[in-house]
């Protein structure tokens, strides 16, 4: 039993001496890649269905750097930079902590309708793995909506590049 607490303790003292906290990512170059999984338009004539289908499995993938101000505000303020790309966005319920996250973000569409996506997932300092589902309600779609499943993945991949 003494050595197990000593191993906790001495695990403890070493995450400590990092100085982060829960949620805090490292600065630096960061790659991230998202994949779409699924695409789904209820009502969609067959060649939209087709050629979306064509769409399952393609990835986007960048790079960018991360200060050291944005790693120290960790997981939540990448979320939330997230529904700022996108227009009039809101976060509902956004939630972090002992490597897993979840929330919502909905936003406002042009098209008369709200995009609203869920996302859950994973992260430590140098990774986060997350899924996202996005429900596009728009009235001029066939079915009124788009429902695509994205799968994203983000890894600190060294020092920025200059």
């Amino acid at each position: 039993m003494k050595k197990i607490s000593l191993i906790l303790l001495l695990a403890a003292t070493a995450a400590c001496s990092k100085g982060m906290a829960d949620g805090e990512l490292t600065p630096g170059n960061w790659k991230q890649t998202a994949t779409i999984k699924d695409i789904t338009v209820p009502g969609a004539p067959p060649q939209v269905v087709a050629a979306l289908k064509g769409m399952v499995g393609q990835t986007k993938t960048e790079e960018n750097c991360m200060s050291a101000a944005e790693a120290k505000a960790g997981v939540k303020a990448m979320a939330q930079g997230m529904q700022k790309g996108a227009g009039q966005c809101t976060s509902d319920g956004f939630t972090s902590g002992g490597g897993k996250m979840a929330g919502k973000i909905t936003c406002k569409t042009g098209a008369g309708g709200d995009a609203v996506m869920t996302i859950n997932g994973t992260y430590d300092p140098k990774k986060l793995d997350m899924t996202a589902d996005m429900e596009t309600a728009n009235p001029a779609m066939p079915g009124g909506k788009a429902i695509i499943h994205m799968q994203m993945v983000a890894e600190h991949v060294g020092e920025c590049k200059k």
